[in-house]
């Protein structure tokens, strides 16, 4: 019962809940940079060898 009291007098869940939340939006905005510079890279790999062979 103390575990819960002290919860609700700091408010720490809301924080950790909100930690995770902003983690996983960092994580998705690093994996989607990371995904668009490889379909980028692969493009332009795939253009460069097209135009070379002509």
């Amino acid at each position: 019962m103390e575990d819960e009291r002290l919860v609700k007098v700091t408010g720490r869940g809301n924080m950790e809940f909100q930690d995770i939340v902003e983690g996983l939006w960092g994580f998705l905005v690093v994996f989607a940079l990371y995904l668009g510079f490889v379909i980028i890279a692969r493009w332009f790999k795939k253009f460069f060898r097209k135009s070379i062979r002509k």
